[in-house]
């Protein structure tokens, strides 16, 4: 019964999303029962930053600078080798030997310090004698300790190893930075296609009225055939061109959803609109004030040029040391 209750109760918190993958700041947006992903601008970056491919691959790339240094750290640290093997003969080794090789009379040697010549038996003894070499069984056992007691180029690349971590922490920045701004770029063309739709399908309805004004003066007599002719021409070229608009539409939407790193069947609302948008462009350009230094690329060059100067000592003092 305790095992079915837990179990309900998962179920549940798993149903209502309890675990879904969406960040703090992303996880504001609103949902409808229908699963519609409701966004604003804001909350699409910072929902892009959450599950873009790229992002997780530069936070992989600090992991693995930490795990990296932690490596090299432990170069200096005592390190206790131990070796154990154990041999076992199946067959040992033989060669034959002639039987006179080790012929000669045999002497024992007494306690008073004489010796004692013992007979040899008499009779035909063969030509070869088979002899073995080695043991059965071999067991050896190595250990050896090493201890880094100091190296100048180790110094140097502990020094320079912090580095290391900088520059990919400056990655993941850079990447957060050129998702953020992918983000925006795809949202205000989605808005533009999407606006421009709505342009040309207003425009549409009131073609459609003047066709229909034109078509009743042109029975009264009060119209020329010729200028309801250009009418329908140009209510033709305006749905041509609606469905081109869409098309875009359609496809700047999807650039959206691929930069936010969701499938591109799921279904998405944008909640801001290009007033809201051109509002906040206007307010953040007249207050805000931009510091080049502080961009991604600038921190990444300025740890490249320390990073090659330490690569310079390093070899200067390898140079030195030889």
């Amino acid at each position: 019964m305790y095992f079915k209750s837990y179990f309900i109760v998962i179920t549940f918190i798993w149903l209502t999303g309890a675990f879904s993958p969406i960040s703090t700041q992303a996880q504001s947006a609103v949902k409808q029962a229908t699963d519609t992903l409701h966004l604003s601008l804001l909350q699409a970056q910072d929902y892009g930053v959450a599950h873009n491919l790229n992002v997780s691959n530069a936070q992989a790339n600090v992991q693995y600078a930490r795990e990296k240094v932690n490596e090299l750290k432990g170069i200096a640290l005592p390190q206790v080798s131990g070796n154990i093997q154990y041999l076992n003969n199946i067959q040992l080794p033989a060669q034959l030997v002639p039987s006179d090789a080790f012929s000669g009379p045999p002497f024992l040697a007494l306690a008073n310090g004489d010796t004692l010549q013992l007979a040899q038996a008499t009779g035909e003894q063969p030509e070869f004698q088979r002899l073995t070499f080695g043991t059965r069984n071999n067991l050896s056992v190595n250990i050896a300790a090493n201890q880094l007691i100091f190296d100048g180029s180790y110094t140097l690349g502990m020094k320079a190893v912090r580095m290391f971590i900088d520059r990919a922490q400056h990655g993941v920045v850079k990447s957060e930075t050129e998702v953020r701004q992918s983000v925006i770029d795809a949202y205000t063309m989605t808005l533009l296609a999407q606006e421009n739709v709505g342009i040309l399908q207003k425009n549409i309805g009131v073609l459609k009225k003047i066709l229909r004004e034109t078509t009743e003066f042109n029975k009264a007599g009060f119209a020329e055939q010729l200028d309801v002719d250009r009418l329908q021409l140009s209510l033709s070229n305006l749905e041509v061109q609606v469905k081109s608009v869409q098309r875009n539409a359609e496809l700047a939407l999807g650039l959206l959803k691929f930069h936010l790193g969701i499938d591109l069947s799921a279904p998405i609302k944008l909640t801001n609109s290009l007033s809201d948008l051109l509002s906040d462009t206007e307010k953040r350009t007249c207050h805000t004030y931009y510091d080049l230094r502080a961009r991604g690329h600038c921190k990444t060059l300025r740890n490249e040029i320390a990073a090659n100067r330490k690569d310079f000592c390093r070899l200067r003092h390898t140079t030195n040391k030889s």
